[in-house]
């Protein structure tokens, strides 16, 4: 059975049970959110259609009519059982519906690499439209400024120790070998900058279409992992490119 959120008067939607219990485990329906049934007109609060979800079904049998106790009023009720504190879900986002969020880049990821053969820098250039998307979908994570530092850093560091060779008569014998440390020591920082922007990039992207618009992807795991490390930008893109066909046969363009 799928369900429909509503908040704030708009609606999301539809959902299946285990992804509404999903929701629920990472604090992101809110208390004055309801829930309706595919099948059914009537919205609920999502705490009543969760348990009528989870309740078995029963026969009761008639009871007999029996004299209310507590003077003819009932019973009082129970207290209710205190709800976590609602928070905003992952990114400050809404749960899209139906994969109405930023369309990703749409390129075949062997194109980039054909590309890439002619032109060098362009698989460079494609890694930064994909950081620049991360950064939308997930503006916390920095991608392209880290992106920029690493490439900063590394260029810097690659000039020291060029210079030492290019210049070794100009520049003094005690100094060469600082420069070279400092130098190498800057690719270092490089390298590190580049490696936080694209594991990064993994992780926000994972996130965000497992939670905030589910696509039933995996970029979590040791195989993940090593296709990120050396291939970042065609195993994202193939990603990227899955995502965005899934989006254009939902009908977003």
């Amino acid at each position: 059975m799928r369900y429909f959120l509503q908040r704030d008067g708009a609606s999301y939607g539809p959902y299946s049970l285990d992804e509404i219990r999903q929701f629920q485990s990472q604090n992101r329906i809110g208390p004055n959110d309801f829930l309706r049934r595919e099948d059914s007109q009537q919205w609920l609060p999502w705490q009543q259609a969760l348990a009528q979800a989870a309740a078995p079904v029963t026969y009761n049998p008639p009871q007999p009519a029996q004299s209310q106790p507590y003077g003819g009023f009932g019973q009082p009720q129970q207290p209710q059982q205190f709800q976590p504190q609602y928070q905003q879900p992952v990114y400050g986002q809404q749960p899209q519906p139906g994969g109405a969020g930023p369309m990703p880049p749409d390129f075949p990821w062997y194109a980039v690499l054909l590309i890439g053969f002619l032109c060098s820098f362009f698989p460079l250039f494609w890694l930064f439209k994909q950081a620049s998307f991360v950064n939308r979908i997930d503006p916390r994570s920095g991608a392209v400024a880290k992106l920029v530092t690493g490439f900063g850093c590394y260029l810097l560091g690659a000039i020291c120790v060029v210079a030492v060779g290019a210049f070794a008569r100009e520049i003094d014998r005690d100094v060469q070998p600082f420069v070279a440390i400092f130098g190498g020591l800057i690719i270092i920082a490089g390298v590190v900058f580049l490696l936080m922007g694209t594991f990064g990039m993994r992780r926000s992207i994972h996130t965000y279409y497992n939670t905030v618009e589910p696509m039933g992807i995996n970029l979590m795991g040791t195989g993940p992992a090593l296709l990120t490390l050396f291939f970042a930008v065609y195993y994202f893109q193939h990603h990227f490119t899955e995502i965005a066909a899934k989006k254009k046969a939902m009908g977003h363009r």
